[in-house]
């Protein structure tokens, strides 16, 4: 029940944000991970550069989000902006 509710909260997230970007279409990336021993190295800029550079040539906007903080320096170095921080569990205030 618990895994059901959080997958409800993002959806819901998701759905408002996606709202924001009109009639483009949307390249949603779910997971980006690097092995530990090649962390540091370029490995994942240079994969997410690709698939944003193929995103961008379609047209698409990217959306993906991250429950972890230090990975928002990552992402905004490679362009992204942060559109909506929300804390988990809600409170009544968030939904």
């Amino acid at each position: 029940r618990r895994l059901l509710e959080v997958k409800g909260f993002f959806e819901k997230i998701e759905h408002e944000i996606r709202e924001t970007v009109g009639d483009r279409p949307i390249c949603h990336l779910e997971r980006m991970s690097v092995a530990p021993h090649a962390q540091g190295k370029g490995v994942g800029t240079k994969a997410l550069k690709a698939a944003l550079d193929e995103a961008a040539r379609a047209g698409w906007a990217v959306l993906l989000a991250t429950q972890e903080e230090r990975n928002v320096v990552f992402y905004k170095r490679l362009g992204f902006r942060t559109v909506r921080t929300v804390p988990y569990p809600p409170t009544r205030r968030d939904g």
